[in-house]
């Protein structure tokens, strides 16, 4: 990259601060919470459900905690919807739920391991390595399934965190559709990782909060 890209992609990420940051400490002033740091990333990876991200946060515990955010979000959104954004990202942060469920998905890694050397011990004991392969599987779909489930209800939470900061659903509204038309744009998801996506459809959660604000809306910033 010449030293011109570089001065233009640093000129970028400055003013997205610039437009973001103002957002995330009025988020966190009203949580009376210390501001988590914010950071601009282009890619997260390679994979498409990676590369399509729009912003991810990192809970570490008070100014540790990280929140990475990207170009295309302050580009393609209006103020509220960005702000709507930025509370479910900070909502992670304050009700401290990334942390759960990624203990969660490390269990389940560590009981495929183990389920793949059980699968070498049947090998050389059948009877009991069968029996010790049916009960680590069964552990295995159940911990990834309840990390799948936990997932997607905490996500569920930092929504109802950020709809109880906006008052409103109008930033949700945007977000939401957006999110949903870049979905069926990607075409990336199909059966499987419908099954496996960790975050509920962009519609499915506009509609779960629209039916909840009929109803008396918890205070999400308490």
């Amino acid at each position: 990259m010449s030293n011109s890209a570089r001065n233009d992609s640093a000129q970028g990420k400055e003013s997205i601060l610039a437009v973001a940051g103002p957002m995330l400490q009025r988020i966190a002033a009203a949580a009376g919470q210390v501001v988590p740091r914010l950071v601009v990333i282009n890619r997260w990876g390679r994979k498409p459900r990676a590369a399509s991200a729009i912003a991810k946060t990192r809970v570490r515990g008070g100014a540790r905690s990280v929140i990475a955010l990207s170009p295309e979000a302050v580009s393609s959104l209006s103020t509220a919807a960005l702000e709507f954004l930025l509370a479910h990202e900070y909502g992670h942060i304050a009700l401290r739920r990334s942390l759960w469920a990624r203990a969660r998905w490390a269990c389940g890694i560590v009981l495929l391991v183990l389920g793949f050397l059980s699968l070498v011990a049947a090998v050389f004991l059948p009877v009991l390595g069968a029996l010790v392969v049916a009960v680590l599987m069964a552990g295995i779909f159940a911990t990834l399934g309840a990390g799948l489930f936990a997932s997607r209800r905490h996500e569920e939470e930092a929504d109802d965190y950020a709809a109880a900061y906006q008052g409103s659903l109008g930033g949700a509204d945007e977000l939401f559709r957006w999110l949903a038309v870049r979905r069926a744009k990607a075409r990336a998801a199909g059966l499987l990782g419908g099954l496996t996506a960790t975050h509920p459809h962009p519609l499915d959660r506009l509609e779960r909060l629209t039916k909840k604000r009929k109803g008396p809306v918890r205070d999400g910033l308490a």
